[in-house]
């Protein structure tokens, strides 16, 4: 039960540690390195439906409204490690997900990389990617609350992605209209948990405290400074609920090798292996006394990452090459964020999907090289 509470603490700190160093640092040296921002953004979305066994709930329209404390860098430091002008920050967020009954409410608690592009104009844009905890109202139940089978905890761990535009009004109000999907799922800890997916638009106005105007930087030529090129041996550990008849959790334990090359200022194209050792579908066979069937997988997959200064977000899709039990699908899916500690070693999380049913979620460290 209380593995659950571990991933909050390193996802935080991964974020934290950075947000903390940029309220200390903007001072140093007589001149500051970021200056905060605060905004306020409401949403509107429409549910996914992404599984037969939700497919009789009724349409639903999530809407949500979020306040955000960022500090966004602007000094040649920040620009140089990834062309852009980042900003680093938490959101504190409220959801109806539109079937109050049934799905319930969620509140959320995120930090998030933000990279700029072209923020001396007065109209510019950003990528945003977060992670975080939430906690959701009305979890499955099977008599209370039988036709969720979104989600089965309380507990749960938001993602996002999004791609925001912004106007500024005056140096201290900037409007902004963006596009986002979200998930969110207790990562297979619990069962059921197909999850809620959900694409949707937001309108909002954030507030500079003591802006800085953006200079114009030239990006010059990201190939003359050295593409990255590295390669990553990476151990993850997760823990998954076989079903919800069972509150026992079993470990999931994986090895993994990629390999990585920049292909633009801040993205990145890598490939590898993967092997798995899943507790809970060893559980299952052993239950189901399924013969000539094993708990390990071997995958292979491929996908991008954004370069986000010191954190880097991937999306991955794999497909499996050996997996003695039936997973249903030949594929997987895989997104990651990651927090590089030095030039050799990163930690951060992963979450494993079978299209939009979240797996597991894992922990991980990388030795990269």
């Amino acid at each position: 039960m209380r593995y659950r509470f571990c991933i909050l603490p390193l996802s935080t700190a991964l974020m934290l540690t950075l947000c903390l160093q940029a309220s200390t640092d903007k001072f140093k040296a007589g001149s500051r390195k970021a200056f905060m921002v605060t905004g306020i953004k409401t949403h509107y979305g429409s549910l996914i439906k992404h599984s037969k066994k939700i497919g009789e709930l009724p349409d639903a329209f999530p809407s949500g409204i979020e306040l955000t404390m960022s500090w966004h860098y602007h000094n040649q430091a920040s620009f140089d490690r990834c062309r852009c002008f980042p900003r680093i920050g938490f959101m504190f967020a409220y959801w109806n997900y539109g079937l109050p009954e049934i799905l319930g409410r969620g509140i959320y608690l995120v930090n998030y990389a933000e990279p700029f592009f072209g923020a001396h104009n007065r109209t510019f844009f950003s990528v945003r990617a977060a992670w975080g905890l939430a906690l959701l109202s009305n979890p499955y139940h099977e008599t209370g609350n039988p036709y969720n089978l979104s989600y089965s905890s309380k507990i749960n761990f938001p993602l996002l992605l999004s791609i925001n535009l912004f106007h500024r009004l005056n140096p201290n109000f900037l409007l902004n209209i963006g596009l986002s999907y979200n998930h969110v799922s207790n990562g297979g800890m619990s069962e059921p948990n197909l999850g809620i997916n959900f694409p949707a638009i937001g309108l909002g106005i954030d507030y500079n405290i003591s802006p800085v105007r953006f200079i114009k930087k030239s990006p010059g030529d990201w190939r003359r400074e050295g593409v990255m090129k590295r390669t990553d041996l990476i151990i993850s550990s997760g823990r998954k609920q076989l079903d919800h008849s069972e509150k026992q959790r079993h470990s999931i334990i994986g090895f993994s090798a990629s390999h990585s090359r920049q292909v633009g200022r801040v993205s990145a194209l890598f490939a590898g292996g993967e092997w798995l050792m899943d507790g809970a579908v060893r559980e299952k066979i052993r239950i189901k006394r399924i013969q000539g069937s094993g708990s390990q997988s071997v995958g292979l997959f491929a996908g991008h990452k954004f370069l986000l200064g010191r954190f880097f977000f991937s999306q991955a899709i794999g497909l499996y090459i050996y997996k003695p039990y039936d997973y249903g699908d030949p594929y997987y899916q895989r997104y990651g964020l990651m927090f590089r500690a030095n030039p050799h070693l990163l930690a951060g999380i992963s979450l494993k999907a079978h299209r939009h049913v979240a797996d597991h979620l894992d922990l991980r460290v990388s030795v990269c090289f």
